[in-house]
């Protein structure tokens, strides 16, 4: 699973797999029912329809439109602005607590991170609250 999807004014999404008389595999099904709910995956997979862009933020299929032009660029710059405020350590925890399979491996995560270097700096600058 990624962590964000960024879509252009030009994306089309499709899951066209009905139309080959086939059902989606690979996981797409599963994760497209995890994103938007099993009702609106089910008229997304039998309809075969072309989502726009606009549509998918809405049903949750993407988390932001950038530009057609440099998209590389724009989308750097989109996720810098999402991280640029915290230590990469902070992030890979975050990530791992909400990959975590059950309570016992988040506080696995959270407990590394306690008293840590990086949250007795964060605290010393007394940002929890700003």
């Amino acid at each position: 699973m990624t962590d964000y999807r960024l879509v252009t004014p030009s994306t089309e999404i499709a899951f066209v797999e009905a139309k080959m008389g086939v059902g989606s595999g690979w996981g797409g099904s599963l994760l497209l029912k995890e994103l938007v709910g099993r009702q609106k995956a089910l008229d997304i997979l039998i309809t075969c329809r072309k989502i726009r862009a606009a549509e998918a933020i809405r049903l949750g299929l993407a988390d932001a439109e950038i530009s057609d032009d440099n998209r590389v660029e724009t989308a750097k710059e989109w996720l810098h602005s999402k991280i640029e405020q915290h230590d990469y350590t902070v992030i890979q925890t975050v990530k791992n607590i909400i990959n975590s399979k059950d309570l016992q491996e988040e506080k696995h995560y959270f407990a590394e991170s306690w008293s840590g270097p990086i949250q007795i700096r964060s605290l010393s600058r007394n940002i929890k609250h700003k």
